[in-house]
């Protein structure tokens, strides 16, 4: 009897370890956060005055589409759980948290540069001018990274907009919780590139 409750408590505390591990590395091993967002995507989309698509495939989640204050967003989750949220007046460029290509400009703001490490286009001295002069207007690139880097498997700027993908379950889902603060911050980042990227 005693062998028996000494491999049941080891069962119990290998499982703790390993949905420890799949919520820190954002696994969902045992795909709970998946459920949860088939769940209660229909009511955030509601809630964020936006339109739920139901999916086709009874497995999948659905997607949102809609205008939120006034800006385009798409939100995917069963297409590599990505967002794409328009920001208007960007120039031709890319800026993306991931190293795809070499880099062409530094601004010599850390914050900028340490979020975005691969940043090129064409002619880019007006917009390391215009960094340069931003100051306060980047403070909140900062509190966006320390929010969201952690759970962005990448995060894209063109001329189009902002486009990114989140870790969770290895790119399968976006937890509707996570939407209420993410659209928000998405706006916020958006007002403050249109302001510092805009006017180049």
């Amino acid at each position: 009897m005693d062998g028996l409750i000494a491999t049941l408590a080891g069962i119990l505390v290998l499982l703790a370890v390993i949905y420890a591990v799949s919520e820190w590395f954002f696994f969902d091993f045992f795909g709970i956060g998946r459920r949860h967002a088939r769940r209660d995507f229909p009511a955030v989309a509601e809630k964020l005055g936006l339109t739920f698509v139901a999916a086709s495939d009874g497995s999948d989640i659905g997607s949102i589409k809609g205008e939120y204050a006034g800006r385009k967003v798409s939100i995917s989750p069963d297409d590599n759980a990505t967002i794409l949220f328009n920001v208007s007046g960007l120039p031709k460029l890319f800026l993306s948290t991931k190293v795809y290509e070499k880099k062409n400009f530094d601004t010599g703001n850390d914050v900028f540069d340490g979020f975005f490490l691969t940043r090129n286009m064409n002619k880019p001295d007006a917009v390391v001018r215009q960094i340069g002069n931003s100051g306060a207007a980047l403070d909140f690139l900062s509190e966006f990274s320390h929010r969201w880097k952690r759970k962005l498997e990448y995060f894209e700027v063109t001329g189009d907009g902002i486009r990114l993908s989140l870790k969770y379950g290895m790119n399968s889902y976006v937890p509707a919780k996570d939407l209420e603060q993410l659209l928000p911050d998405l706006n916020k980042l958006a007002e403050m590139l249109e302001k510092v990227l805009g006017k180049t």
